[in-house]
């Protein structure tokens, strides 16, 4: 008995401080590089977007320690959740359903629509079709084209750059953690503003 409460201290220590590591600036920027080639963005562009990318993905996924010189790993956001410039949750797609900040659902998906939830009724209000967000009748929202997506008349509506929607202003407006087609739907038809 004594052994395994031993054995279960000395775990407890080893993951206590393997879980609390600290790491340097020099540390995330080298990781924001290689996620940054993870997600297939040019190796060249790197020093234009690096300043950004490295602070975006620092304040996404650490926290400085008390000191401010060394930071810590952050939770992982559970995919589809949607932060804002602030980090705070603005809203969430997950399993179909899309909620907003205060966790009520405010839409869902039924047979591929995307429909609104209001009280007892509901209304469609788009789809997905490959990489264009429809209107109900068949028109085109919006278009997913790489890293840009256009509106009905072609024009950019807004930058992707890892899990991070920016305007044509270059300022942020969400973060999806696990960013896809159908997140970015539910954040463009129920919760951007």
């Amino acid at each position: 008995m004594r052994q395994l409460i031993s054995l279960m201290i000395f775990f407890f220590f080893c993951y206590s401080s393997t879980a609390q590591q600290t790491v340097t600036y020099q540390q995330i920027s080298q990781e924001a590089y290689l996620d940054y080639l993870d997600k297939g963005y040019p190796a060249n562009m790197w020093p234009m977007y690096q300043a950004q990318y490295v602070e975006e993905y620092k304040k996404k996924n650490y926290t400085a320690t008390y000191g401010g010189s060394e930071y810590q790993r952050k939770v992982t956001l559970a995919p589809g959740v949607m932060t804002n410039f602030a980090g705070q949750t603005i809203g969430s797609y997950s399993n179909g359903q899309v909620l907003n900040s205060g966790y009520q659902p405010v839409g869902y998906i039924q047979n591929g629509y995307f429909m609104s939830r209001n009280g007892l009724n509901s209304a469609c209000v788009g789809y997905v079709r490959g990489s264009n967000i429809m209107n109900c009748q068949g028109g085109v929202y919006y278009t997913v084209n790489g890293s840009t997506i256009t509106n009905f008349s072609g024009y950019v509506v807004a930058y992707i750059r890892g899990e991070s929607l920016y305007n044509t202003s270059n300022q942020l407006l969400v973060t999806i953690s696990g960013i896809n087609i159908n997140s970015i739907a539910a954040y463009l038809l129920f919760l951007a503003r």
